[in-house]
């Protein structure tokens, strides 16, 4: 299920050019299933349970010959790294500030390919959720910076993590908008700026 329906990426949308009609400011949400497929700690974790359990095949049946449990090893060292990209169980394996790194990673190259770096007044702000990882980056232009302490959108990210976590992204990235919009149309109001970047949801 996407984090995200059709119906709700249409209310974001419309949330995002109701903002901006006050300022001169520009919101983007991107959204993405995932930032990494972490393949090298999964690999890790899958051959290290699979050493573990052929050994304790091998103690515990010394009669199977070595090459059946062999040709057992390879079918399941699949499954596992299969099993362990799934959500619960990748934020199991993988450590959270690796989680956090490749989010953040993910977030700043969306950063570039978006174009939120090339606004006018360079006021642009990205709103980026991941999904299987359950992290939320907020991330801002310099002119946005240069007017907006750094600390403030803290409790916006802690919020809108909370609204992913319980299955309500979009009821938190609307909230997150109306106040986002609130601080641009402060910092940066409108004086016939043109809609410089699209409204709609972007998924990557």
């Amino acid at each position: 299920m996407a984090l995200l329906s059709e119906d709700e990426k249409k209310r974001i949308a419309q949330s995002i050019q109701n903002a901006e009609s006050r300022t001169a400011g520009e919101l983007v949400v991107v959204t993405t299933h995932q930032s990494d497929d972490y393949a090298a700690r999964r690999a890790l974790i899958s051959a290290a349970l699979v050493v573990a359990i052929a050994s304790e095949v091998f103690w515990q049946f010394p009669e199977l010959s070595p090459w059946l449990v062999f040709l057992g090893q390879v079918p399941l060292g699949f499954a596992l790294y299969a099993l362990f990209g799934t959500g619960v169980l990748l934020r199991l394996v993988v450590p959270g500030r690796l989680l956090l790194e490749r989010v953040d990673a993910r977030a700043r190259r969306a950063l570039v390919e978006t174009g939120v770096l090339r606004t006018r007044e360079r006021s642009g702000i990205l709103i980026f959720l991941s999904e299987k990882e359950r992290s939320v980056e907020i991330l801002a232009d310099e002119g946005i910076h240069a007017r907006v302490d750094d600390g403030e959108w803290q409790r916006d990210v802690d919020d809108l993590v909370r609204a992913v976590r319980a299955n309500r992204a979009a009821d938190g990235v609307l909230a997150l908008i109306d106040r986002l919009g609130g601080i641009l149309a402060e910092k940066f109001p409108a004086e016939g700026t043109p809609n410089e970047l699209p409204d709609q949801v972007r998924e990557i």
